[in-house]
């Protein structure tokens, strides 16, 4: 290319400005592409997972708002367990955001946890790799015990083996509990828990978290260290008639609906409990999920109890793979608005960059391009050789670009999209998208041509009479 041979340094600025911009660009488009491929993937693996949850919703214009109460029984379970013509695995199951492990004086803020029964080990499709899991004899007894993921494991205890170590773990909730009310001032020490098995979340994972496999440590639903509290706190909270709030349901393939229909009978006949006992109201915006009484095709913008059932009983919230998309979406939308103005910055930052170099080149090639007008080049060839030279500019920024989007692309993963949309949940691809670096060096070319060709255009409306005058 004439152009980078003539001005080596200021071509190279204008190519890393490119690469710059071309990487940015290819790894905004590839975060939404494995997006959407994520999502792909989690809608198919967990098509026949059924989550319950007790509860009504009330339907907004700009979301939904949910109270949530606990309304399902160990009975429930067995009854469910028992019907193995819809039902492979069913478990109750508690998220936990809100506690802390410690392990020799040191504690560990727990980014996600739960309190589940032994069916969650089929549902939750758990790949172990040492140990046992949970036990229906833990449940009974109220045992003690954590499973934990092996990239726990190390964070916590560093080498193997895990089976058998204990961990301290306390409740934020128990925490602040104590801090402000009548148990003020009173001791908090952590419940010791020991591990007795280790899950791999990694091998044959194919949407990541999400209930399934979502959860690095769980425990025993009736040694939840939300509700129990080691004595010496001072403070305990006693499991009620209907201790748990969420089934996690793994239904015979093609039989949700089905298992959403049985849910929804089993608890129909039973008292609705009263607000005050029940588990507050949660305001979800970006849409609505579905319920036990409302079908999809119900208006989302009406503002009605979708989970009363008609008797005023008890009602069931069944979370679906449109709560995931919602929740997609709407974090997605947020993101691509805030990187995709940065991007297109960037982008007419390296356009400007390019009409530069291109105008300085015509410049300094203002007698060839006369010459050539004066023997006969019609002003399109003349433009073309100018926005081919561009374009070859810009697609060279471009393969750059696509290269850097390799390094890139992994660094906005860990720093900015982890953080702002959903790709430590689904567990998006760090890689990025073939298609994305192909699309990168096409639209950098495209650029590169369109504003090579405009300065070239300018350079050729001079008549050649007044080039001839020149010469």
């Amino acid at each position: 290319m004439m152009n980078m041979r003539r001005r080596p340094m200021q071509s190279f600025l204008t190519v890393l400005q490119v690469a710059l911009a071309v990487a940015c660009m290819v790894s905004v488009a590839s975060y939404r592409m494995n997006v959407s491929a994520a999502v792909g993937r989690f809608k198919s693996s967990t098509e026949d997972i059924v989550i319950a949850m007790g509860g009504t919703e009330t339907r907004e214009r700009d979301g939904y708002m949910r109270t949530m109460y606990e309304i399902f029984d160990d009975n429930d379970i067995v009854e469910l367990a028992a019907e193995t013509s819809l039902v492979e695995a069913v478990t109750p199951y508690m998220d936990s955001w809100g506690v802390q492990a410690e392990v020799d004086g040191t504690l560990y803020q727990l980014s996600a946890g739960a309190a589940v029964g032994p069916g969650y080990r089929l549902a939750g499709d758990l790949n172990m790799t040492d140990g046992d899991f949970i036990t229906a004899a833990d449940m009974e007894a109220g045992a003690r015990v954590v499973v934990i993921s092996e990239v726990l494991g190390r964070i916590l205890f560093g080498d193997r083996p895990y089976v058998g170590r204990t961990l301290g773990l306390l409740s934020d909730m128990v925490r602040a509990m104590t801090a402000g009310g009548q148990d003020a001032g009173l001791p908090i020490s952590p419940a010791e828990y020991r591990v007795i098995g280790v899950y791999d979340t990694r091998a044959g994972d194919p949407a990541g978290g999400w209930r399934r496999r979502g959860a690095s440590i769980v425990w025993p639903a009736t040694a939840d260290p939300n509700r129990i509290q080691d004595a010496s706190s001072g403070w305990a909270r006693a499991i009620g008639a209907y201790p748990y709030g969420t089934l996690m349901i793994k239904a015979v393939p093609g039989k949700a609906a089905a298992v959403r229909d049985r849910v929804a009978a089993m608890v129909s006949s039973r008292p609705s409990p009263d607000a005050s006992s029940s588990g507050g109201g949660v305001f979800l915006g970006g849409g609505a999920g579905g319920s036990a009484d409302m079908d999809a095709d119900d208006d989302p913008d009406a503002a009605d109890d979708s989970g009363a059932s008609a008797g005023g009983g008890a009602s069931v919230i069944f979370e679906s793979s449109k709560d995931v998309d919602e929740m997609v979406g709407s974090s997605m939308t947020m993101t691509m608005m805030l990187l995709g103005g940065a991007t297109l910055v960037a982008v007419i930052v390296s356009a400007l960059g390019i009409q530069s170099v291109m105008l300085i080149n015509i410049a300094e090639r203002a007698r060839e391009i006369g010459l050539r007008r004066v023997l006969g080049a019609s002003r399109r060839s003349v433009m073309c050789q100018f926005a081919a030279d561009s374009a070859a500019l810009a697609a060279v920024g471009g393969a750059f670009g696509g290269l850097l989007s390799f390094l890139l692309y992994p660094y906005f993963m860990r720093s900015v999209f982890s953080r702002m949309g959903p790709g430590e949940i689904l567990k998006v691809s760090a890689t990025p998208a073939g298609w994305a670096i192909v699309a990168g060096i096409v639209v950098a070319a495209a650029i590169g041509a369109v504003f090579g060709a405009m300065p070239a255009a300018q350079a050729t409306k001079v008549q050649p009479a007044e080039i001839i005058r020149e010469l």
